[in-house]
């Protein structure tokens, strides 16, 4: 499944007959940027081509029922490959969303996929945070009942140095 990366290079370059510019690479709709929609997809080559023409990897957005960064978005998505790409991108695997404060993290747990909180860990995601709410990645995957996911940010929080999460952190109340 691929968006069509020709056409949205197309769209950007603009009319080169009339010299009319094609759209701003980062125009907002519903809150959203492009590469905010090709990462919700997984469509990794449309979000390279955004990337080539300038998007901003990096964009917080708020919109109407979803928000944060192309990485959350993806996260949010469990598009596995999208997150990688932005993670290869060197984009902050720490972002957090403005409405909620959730990470990427956060998300992956709540949705349960342990490759996805695998490969957001090993990138330096931070079990640490907690959102707007005060709940950490590790508190959504044990409330919603996913031991795979508490089980690896706990390992992940456990080795961190001087950093306490899940059963550890109460332990230390």
């Amino acid at each position: 499944e691929q968006g069509d990366t020709a056409r949205v290079e197309q769209v950007l370059l603009g009319d080169r007959e009339t010299g009319e510019l094609g759209p701003p690479v980062d125009l907002v709709s519903g809150g959203w940027t492009a590469l905010h929609c090709a990462a919700s997809r997984g469509h990794v080559d449309t979000m390279d081509a955004l990337v080539r023409n300038g998007a901003d990897s990096e964009f917080n957005a708020c919109g109407d029922y979803c928000h944060g960064t192309p990485l959350i978005i993806a996260a949010q998505k469990s598009q596995l490959h999208a997150v990688r790409r932005l993670l290869h991108l060197k984009v902050d695997v720490n972002a957090r969303t403005l409405r909620s404060g959730e990470t990427a993290l956060h998300k992956a747990c709540f949705d349960g996929d342990a490759e996805l909180v695998r490969v957001l860990l090993s990138a330096g995601a931070d079990p640490s945070i907690t959102d707007n709410d005060g709940e950490s990645a590790f508190d959504c995957a044990e409330k919603r009942d996913f031991p795979r996911c508490a089980a690896l940010v706990e390992c992940s929080g456990a080795a961190m140095a001087g950093i306490a999460v899940g059963r550890h952190a109460r332990a230390r109340s």
